[in-house]
């Protein structure tokens, strides 16, 4: 039985930030997926400043609904969540929103690298789509990052997180903001220098860092201010060197060659002087948004799906990581293992027989799912096997094993009407890793059956081998 919030019931954590956390919940009513933004009261940090820009957030949101931008469903000032110990604790602040599961747009760049100019404009004018409504609104958002650009499960964006969010027209209605908001390597110089700025303009800058990184998968500076060596550049025009600099870098990176019109839309939108820097609608006319050099629906779809893998791929080497040192830790702490006792010579011995009769795989496939662990596979397949038998008491099972290649398999869930899942799994060493993946395919039945047998089986494997599971040890 999980934790519940209200009709809500917590699924698993989606992120994590200073004063939250995301979580995936499920409504119990009529079974939506939601996000769940919750903050904790014992955290010292939630002052009375933070709760305002909170409630600034959720009341922003309520009053606004677009396709680009992640809708409010509804807001808590406090709520209690309910354990399933039976304990229970509060929580303020409660943002209940749409789900975007496709994940953060800067996980796309960080562990794919940058986008072709083609990809990037699709993306782009998503992007300008959501900012031009809010815009519409009397809204600007002030802290536009690749962290706060989200896409759903069809790889469509939505503009996340409007914390800082503030009025176009400014507090006095005079058309300028004061306030000192944002990410610094994000902001507008006119914020660094504490000046008095338009909303309108500071988004724009916001966006064209963004735009940039996408398209050279690097940051176009540190901070926009004089005494940054590339911003130097951009304020002083020394525009021929700055481009030579980033285009050599992107050439050893493998990247292609930047068009002209985007550095000419780059250096319009991160223009030094506010009144002289590109004006949103102007960027909806410019020659490369406007351009014909655009990617069909598969091609986007198949590009962005390929980055995701990599996402879960990543994601899944980190908490397998994390639960490897749990594990180890737990071990020395009850005297299971002693690092003085390993032998470097058995150790290259073993990995030698390891890579001899593994798969080792170089490319990054679309699977149906894979869990990273970093065990010996004739263990892991123990465990696997004895699932199983296990559930043989139980269920009708079978488990049908390749003979040329002893890490792989056919698994069948028969019930009286039939066979109701069919999957393959076959374990496969990560090339330069000490680390392997259990990669599952599925062939037959429900996608939902299909995930919790893994998903199962997940927990079965982290309680043989004695790790902390990442999500159970949170308090959720």
């Amino acid at each position: 039985m999980p934790n519940i919030i209200g009709k809500y019931e917590l699924i698993k954590t989606l992120g994590r930030g200073g004063f939250s956390k995301v979580k995936l919940a499920r409504n119990r009513d009529n079974f939506q997926e939601v996000a769940i933004k919750i903050h904790k009261l014992d955290n010292p940090e939630l002052d009375q400043e933070r709760v305002n820009v909170i409630q600034n957030e959720a009341k922003l949101l309520s009053t606004i609904q677009h396709e680009r931008i992640v809708n409010i469903i509804d807001y808590f000032p406090r709520q209690v969540v309910q354990k399933t110990d039976g304990t229970q604790y509060e929580v303020v602040c409660v943002i209940i929103s749409e789900i975007a599961d496709g994940g953060e747009l800067f996980f796309y760049v960080k562990n794919s690298g940058a986008f072709k100019e083609r990809h990037a404009r699709h993306l782009f004018r998503q992007m300008l789509e959501g900012l031009h409504f809010l815009h519409k609104q009397g809204f600007c958002h002030r802290d536009l990052k690749p962290d706060n650009i989200l896409l759903t499960e069809n790889f469509d964006v939505k503009i996340a997180d409007f914390g800082f969010a503030g009025p176009m027209a400014g507090r006095q209605n005079e058309g300028y903001l004061t306030t000192t908001l944002g990410t610094v390597p994000y902001q507008a110089p006119e914020i660094n220098l504490r000046q008095t700025y338009k909303g309108e303009d500071v988004d724009v800058f916001s966006l064209g860092i963004i735009l940039f990184i996408m398209v050279t998968g690097l940051p176009p500076f540190k901070v926009a201010d004089d005494s940054d060596f590339f911003y130097r550049q951009i304020i002083h025009g020394k525009m021929a060197e700055y481009w030579d600099y980033f285009k050599s870098q992107v050439k050893l990176n493998g990247g292609s060659e930047f068009s002209e019109n985007f550095m000419d839309l780059i250096q319009r939108m991160l223009e030094f002087i506010p009144d002289q820097r590109i004006k949103l609608d102007q960027i909806f006319e410019h020659n490369w948004v406007k351009s014909s050099d655009y990617p069909y629906p598969d091609e986007i779809r198949q590009e962005l799906a390929r980055r995701k893998a990599k996402n879960s791929l990543e994601e899944q080497k980190v908490a397998a990581q994390k639960k490897q040192q749990k594990a180890k830790y737990h071990a020395k702490m009850r005297g299971v293992i002693n690092e003085d006792d390993v032998d470097d010579d058995d150790t290259k011995k073993e990995a030698f027989k390891i890579e001899k009769h593994i798969d080792v795989s170089n490319e990054q496939m679309l699977l149906n799912h894979v869990i990273l662990i970093s065990e010996h596979p004739d263990e892991i397949l123990e465990v696997i096997q004895d699932y199983i038998n296990e559930k043989k008491d139980e269920e009708d099972i079978e488990i049908n094993e390749n003979a040329k290649k002893p890490y792989k398999a056919l698994i069948k869930h028969i019930k009286p009407e039939g066979i109701s899942l069919e999957f393959s799994f076959n374990i496969i060493k990560l090339e330069g890793q000490e680390m392997f993946a259990i990669e599952f395919q599925n062939y037959n039945g429900l996608q939902d059956d299909f995930l919790n047998f893994i998903n199962d089986l997940d927990a079965e494997l982290s309680k043989k081998f004695g790790y902390v599971d990442v999500e159970d040890e949170e308090a959720d």
